[in-house]
């Protein structure tokens, strides 16, 4: 996200809420362990991509426990979409069809029954 409006002179600033902020150069992941007591890296699942590297998520499995733990249920989950294709980081390679959901949940609040993929 630190990158993500680089170049681009309408944007002010940007907000972290409930985000790491690395520093230039530095991985979420790198950030996570220099704390005491961090549970991240016991959660990752690693995703081979088509240039070689890897592509990092939470497992499934261990997703409400490490970012949820304080949550007692999903929040009113109506439906799981999925992107195929699309990363963790969807919002940003698939910004449409983010806001094409974002659209189309809003205005049908507060029953969503949208696709099963976009």
């Amino acid at each position: 996200m630190s990158e993500a409006a680089t170049g681009n002179l309408q944007v002010k600033a940007l907000v972290y809420i409930a985000a790491f902020a690395p520093a230039e150069g530095e991985s979420a992941l790198e950030l996570a362990n220099k704390c005491p007591g961090s549970t991240l890296g016991g959660t990752l699942q690693s995703t081979p991509l088509g240039d070689g590297s890897n592509d990092l998520s939470i497992q499934p499995a261990k997703y409400r426990g490490q970012f949820a733990a304080d949550v007692c249920e999903p929040a009113h989950t109506k439906v799981v979409v999925e992107v195929p294709g699309a990363s963790h980081a969807v919002a940003v390679s698939q910004p449409d069809k983010v806001a094409d959901l974002i659209e189309r949940a809003s205005s049908s609040y507060p029953v969503f029954k949208g696709p099963a993929t976009l």
